[in-house]
């Protein structure tokens, strides 16, 4: 795997829009932590030395507005997405000789505070189709249609929910043993306690891994209102990996770990500077 010459670029706007702004060949540093849960993935990107026209268009037009962060290799398979999300805030700073733009940002955010459902199903109705109409009402993509389901489970005594369309996405997919989280604006189900079945990322000292994991012990898990314990896992490091996201898998050979065992991933944090050393993903996993 070839992992020289680091690049990163930033598009920020409304999805689809002549008026995007596309940023490139500037500094650019970045924090975005991921982890699988139901709260918001969060990313802080630092552009060094946008003109005046830019920041005035990033601070005054586009907040709120969707923003998505490509990073990687151009020597290797060039850059990738490494996040999609909602522009939260944008500050300028003066650290001379440079300007500083932060830009804070999450997934899904105000899609999640925004949707709202009223809903009233007869007995017998799928509990399937009453996860596809709560989907619906999110302006955000999802996996529904790649999910299998091994019971078809009804409601006997029928479906009635009226409030935040969150609230009934967690209790439908609770009652059909899945997790959902949102990775990159699109909404991911799961099996409870599995993995999105995508194609494991394969991290060893040639592809990228970074010193030697160390173990992970039990935490607890809160499920369907009662705590269960975690499954132990590893703690790694690696050269960037954008690929890598939770509710993923990931395929790790090391000395502490045999080749290619697979685990699921729990978070990531991928850090970067387009101009300084770091350039590292960190991961925590769970065994399978």
């Amino acid at each position: 795997m070839t992992q020289f010459r680091r690049s990163a670029s930033l598009t920020i706007g409304k999805p689809n829009a002549l008026t995007a702004i596309s940023i490139k060949d500037l500094r650019i540093t970045f924090e975005i932590s991921k982890v699988e849960s139901k709260d918001p993935n969060t990313a802080k990107i630092e552009v060094f030395n946008l003109s005046e026209d830019t920041r005035k268009k990033i601070e005054t037009e586009q907040l709120g507005d969707n923003i998505i962060l490509y990073a990687g290799y151009l020597d290797g398979e060039g850059e990738q997405l490494l996040f999609s999300g909602d522009v939260v805030s944008v500050t300028h700073k003066i650290i001379r000789p440079n300007v500083v733009t932060t830009i804070m940002a999450n997934d899904g955010a105000n899609s999640l505070g925004s949707s709202k459902i009223s809903i009233s199903k007869n007995k017998g109705v799928s509990a399937r189709s009453i996860l596809q109409t709560i989907l619906s009402t999110f302006p955000l993509p999802n996996n529904l249609k790649t999910i299998f389901l091994p019971v078809e489970k009804i409601y006997s005594n029928g479906f009635a929910f009226t409030g935040m369309s969150k609230v009934a996405l967690t209790k439908v997919t609770e009652y059909l043993d899945l997790e959902w989280t949102i990775q990159n604006n699109e909404i991911r189900l799961t099996p409870f306690d599995g993995n999105d079945s995508t194609t494991a990322v394969l991290l060893n000292t040639k592809s990228g891994l970074l010193n030697s994991p160390s173990r992970i012990l039990d935490d607890t898990k809160k499920a369907k209102g009662t705590s269960v314990k975690n499954k132990p896992g590893w703690k790694v490091q690696s050269l960037l990996s954008p690929k890598i996201n939770p509710k993923g898998q990931l395929g790790i050979s090391s000395r502490e770990i045999p080749d290619n065992t697979i685990f699921n991933v729990h978070s990531v944090i991928h850090r970067g500077d387009t101009h300084g050393p770091e350039w590292i993903s960190t991961i925590e996993v769970h065994d399978q």
